[in-house]
């Protein structure tokens, strides 16, 4: 190689090097901050938050709103397993009648 032709592709060789890192510098500075599993903005946000609680404790049978869900006044929210309940009402009536006999 003479001294012409080796000047010849060192300059097209340091452009090719500018113009890729450039690139790459360009696509690190497009990264959102956050994973794309989260979300990030401004604003405000207003929430009411309530206490629910049963009047008899036990397990729940049946869930009928999701997380979230606007609710109203009355609505049923979910079922309780009544099963255990009804066995001991069955065991207390089955004492009332062998007590009056």
């Amino acid at each position: 190689m003479t001294a012409g032709s080796s000047s010849r592709w060192i300059v097209p060789t340091i452009a090719l090097a500018i113009v890729a890192a450039g690139f790459f510098a360009w696509k690190h500075a497009q990264r959102p901050s956050v994973m794309e599993a989260f979300a990030s903005s401004n604003g405000r946000i207003e929430a009411t938050e309530v206490n629910v609680s049963a009047k008899q404790a036990g397990r729940l049978k049946e869930v009928l709103v999701r997380e979230g869900d606007d609710v109203q006044a009355g609505q049923r929210v979910a079922r309780m397993d009544t099963a255990a309940l009804e066995a001991s009402l069955h065991q207390a009536e089955a004492q009332i009648r062998q007590a009056r006999n």
